[in-house]
């Protein structure tokens, strides 16, 4: 297992810290991306990249990009070998335009655990893009998160190929639609949801290849 505990992680091309080992942490670390990174011909700045295996958590870390960032799949991102992890208490900010906070893959082996995001963060001024994007993943879960984009682009949340997925007791605040589900569900819970079309509390709804806002 690996642990890591603190320390600041700045403009690292592929990873500014990865994770691959069940059981593996990293907690109250700061991840900066602000410019462009080294590299060999690829630049990837993600900002903690969970590789494979399941199980991993990421606790009370703070995840920033830049509006000068590098190129990057994203600030927390889901390997295609990754099954599942915990992320919570962390705060992601993105300025950089069409750079998502979360990126999954769609998982190798379906069954393997489902990424679930707990008490966190999502904020910045990106202009544009998607703030979440999970692809192939069934029973994400998304339960105390406040996730706003101030970009007059920014959209929020957005599932394809996604099942049973889960958002609960959460405030989503963008400019264009807060969620938006492709060949999938999910199930919104106690949640605010604010766009185009103002602000509505959701009690319980289930949104199947659909989007909000809504009419």
């Amino acid at each position: 297992q690996i642990t890591v505990i603190g320390g600041t992680y700045r403009n690292n091309n592929i990873a500014n810290v990865r994770l691959g080992t069940t059981g593996a942490t990293v907690s109250d670390a700061t991840v900066v991306v602000d410019r462009e990174t080294p590299g060999w011909g690829e630049n990837n700045a993600r900002g903690i990249r969970l590789r494979n295996r399941s199980g991993q958590v990421i606790e009370a870390c703070e995840i920033t990009f830049g509006a000068d960032a590098a190129d990057s799949f994203g600030g927390v991102v889901f390997h295609a070998d990754n099954g599942g992890a915990t992320v919570r208490r962390t705060t992601i900010t993105v300025d950089r335009a069409s750079i998502p906070a979360i990126r999954t893959f769609p998982v190798a082996e379906p069954g393997n655990g489902a990424p679930t995001f707990e008490d966190c963060t999502i904020e910045g001024g990106a202009p544009d893009g998607v703030t979440a994007r999970i692809e192939g993943r069934d029973g994400p879960v998304f339960e105390g998160c406040a996730i706003a984009g101030t970009g007059e682009n920014r959209r929020g949340l957005l599932f394809r190929e996604s099942a049973d997925c889960l958002i609960t007791d959460s405030r989503i605040d963008v400019a264009e639609r807060p969620v938006a589900v492709s060949a999938g569900s999910v199930t919104i819970e106690d949640t605010t949801v604010v766009g185009p079309d103002g602000e509505r509390r959701i009690d319980d709804w289930v949104l199947e290849d659909e989007a909000l806002p809504f009419e």
